[in-house]
């Protein structure tokens, strides 16, 4: 894939939930802290973490919320208490992410990123969701996969990863 100008985009996933949001958290907080324009983004929407990992009270207004244009981009971000990177998560878990995912709004918010961030990490659905995965793979730079080497090396976690690749 061609390098995008810009902040880099990297997209972090992992066989299933949990490790996943740590790591993608612990990126966004060390590139904060190296003085870096950071954002996170929740695009885990089916089971969004970001805002409960964070410690962050819920809120109303979130990713969809602002690429459906119901709130601003000012209202939807927030600051990580523990960092100076600004967050976008996802309000409501949402069974149609896919969909959001590849919305062209998506793609508008990651290149209004790319110009206003250094960095941004995209806290991605589990490496499985392949249609999911296969969108954010196409807008990222980058993908990180959180894993053991056994769940990634063969069968199913193996396969997800050349899907991946090959898209």
């Amino acid at each position: 894939a061609v390098r995008k100008p810009g902040g880099l985009v990297i997209a972090v996933t992992a066989p299933e939930r949990g490790a996943k949001t740590s790591v993608a958290i612990a990126l966004a907080r060390t590139a904060s802290r190296r003085r870096l324009r950071v954002a996170i983004v929740d695009g885990d929407l089916q089971h969004p973490a970001v805002t409960s990992a964070l410690r962050l009270a819920p809120t109303r207004e979130g990713l969809v919320e602002l690429l459906t244009g119901a709130t601003s981009t000012a209202r939807a971000f927030r600051r990580d208490p523990r960092s100076y990177a600004s967050v976008i998560s996802a309000a409501q878990p949402r069974g149609d992410g896919a969909a959001v995912l590849a919305s062209a709004k998506m793609a508008q918010l990651l290149a209004y990123l790319r110009r206003s961030c250094d960095v941004v990490i995209v806290d991605a659905p589990p490496l499985f969701a392949s249609d999911e995965m296969r969108t954010l793979g196409r807008l990222a730079d980058a993908i990180v996969v959180v894993g053991r080497g056994e769940a990634l090396s063969s069968g199913a976690g193996a396969y997800a990863i050349e899907t991946l690749a090959a898209s």
